[in-house]
């Protein structure tokens, strides 16, 4: 009968492993920097924040050519601004 929590044990740390892996991902490939993505100046990216910053569109920067701006979908405004390498 101890078996099954010992499933149910490694199952609840997969799961934990997983999500954790998951928000990594979602940080590292995010087009944004980290000081965009937290809206909320809280000093910690949460994973709804991470999830928003996937929200953003790409155009050619007006004031600074071969420049991209990277900018919210939801209202056009600026998030960040793209240069070479950065």
């Amino acid at each position: 009968m101890g078996n099954w929590r010992a499933r149910v044990a490694i199952a609840i740390s997969l799961l934990v492993l997983f999500s954790a892996a998951a928000y990594g991902v979602l940080l590292y490939l995010s087009p944004l920097p980290v000081r965009i993505m937290d809206t909320d100046s809280s000093g910690l990216v949460c994973l709804g924040e991470a999830i928003d910053a996937y929200d953003v569109g790409r155009r050619p920067s007006e004031g600074n050519p071969g420049c991209t701006e990277l900018y919210w979908l939801k209202d056009g405004l600026p998030a960040a601004l793209s240069c070479g390498g950065e």
